[in-house]
């Protein structure tokens, strides 16, 4: 190898010499092109080429080195594989319909789609590529499958730019109670810890968060089996619709959910209170005579002063005026 054979050329020389577009001299420049010329990287943007291997690459493909190299082959084969990326791009974002044959000569479309999900951690978990029933050739055309499966991966998390978030209920709430019902009062961290132990993780525990943020029907039938098939107080469901309000609302801040899914809950209606019926005199009567001689005392200062309950334990003789009769 002489001096001259030593010589660097750059990107643009080396497009010269085969007579090809510098951008043809850029794609087999790439780490992971098929067929890589060898280069020299003095950066991750700047490459320089060696004659002499640049002429044994060329001869090892049966190309003259004085010649051109396949032009029109080779811009085809580029041409070819943009559009094969292109495509890979786009399925990645709004999927593609795969077909499967049945045996009395129909086709069933399914839709395929990516879904990029990541932890709490933001580490990538492995992709998923589901497949959905979308319909058969009798009942819908693939124009049609592929509508239902633009709406079906348009708002899924996942599919877009954005990566859904794989973390469960159960696993959010973990989170929730180390890091935010540890600063509120003590009786209100009783409160929220009884009612997610009892009666919200057994039932949401083991959905995911952005399954529970896109349809908030589970949290929705959870409140309505514990009012009517239960017979649940209402203060307490409002109590539990309050705690679902107070996690979903700190989800929203740490893991960036769209919307609160509890808000949209609908309470059941609120029972009016019995009204309470005053004891005729005769009842009354009954009653004093019934009770100890200190009861009954007590029951008759309560009918004649309508004291409260707790003015009426803490009487003392001398709060008694005799002289005044008060």
């Amino acid at each position: 190898m002489n001096q001259e054979d030593d010589t660097l050329w750059t990107a643009a020389e080396l497009a010269a010499y085969f007579r090809v577009p510098v951008r043809w001299v850029r794609e087999h420049t790439r780490r992971r092109a098929s067929d890589p010329i060898p280069c020299v990287r003095l950066s991750p943007r700047r490459v320089r080429f060696r004659k002499q291997e640049v002429r044994m690459w060329a001869d090892a493909r049966h190309h003259p080195t004085c010649g051109s190299v396949g032009i029109d082959d080779e811009q085809a084969s580029i041409r070819k594989g943009r559009i094969e990326a292109m495509r890979k791009r786009r399925g990645n974002k709004s999927g593609w319909i795969e077909r499967r044959k049945r045996a009395d000569g129909s086709i069933d479309f399914y839709g395929r789609f990516r879904v990029y999900a990541i932890d709490e951690n933001g580490r990538e978990l492995p992709t998923k590529i589901p497949a959905v029933l979308l319909g058969n050739s009798r009942q819908i055309n693939e124009r049609e499958a592929r509508k239902q499966l633009e709406l079906l991966v348009k708002d899924r998390p996942g599919t877009q730019d954005q990566p859904a978030l794989a973390l469960r209920f159960e696993d959010g709430v973990a989170k929730y109670k180390e890091q935010y019902l540890k600063n509120v009062e003590s009786s209100t961290k009783r409160l929220y810890e009884s009612l997610l132990k009892n009666h919200l993780l057994p039932a949401l525990g083991k959905l995911e968060l952005l399954e529970l943020e896109r349809d908030y029907d589970p949290i929705q039938q959870l409140v309505n089996r514990k009012f009517h098939d239960d017979k649940m107080a209402w203060w307490t469901v409002k109590d539990m619709h309050t705690v679902m309000c107070s996690f979903f609302q700190w989800a929203g801040k740490k893991y960036r959910l769209k919307q609160n899914p509890a808000h949209f809950v609908t309470l059941p209606k609120r029972p009016l209170k019995a009204v309470k019926k005053l004891a005729t005199p005769e009842r009354l009567a009954q009653l004093i005579k019934a009770l100890p001689l200190q009861r009954a005392t007590m029951v008759k200062l309560e009918s004649a002063t309508c004291l409260r309950i707790g003015e009426l334990q803490a009487l003392k003789p001398d709060d008694i005026r005799w002289e005044e009769k008060s």
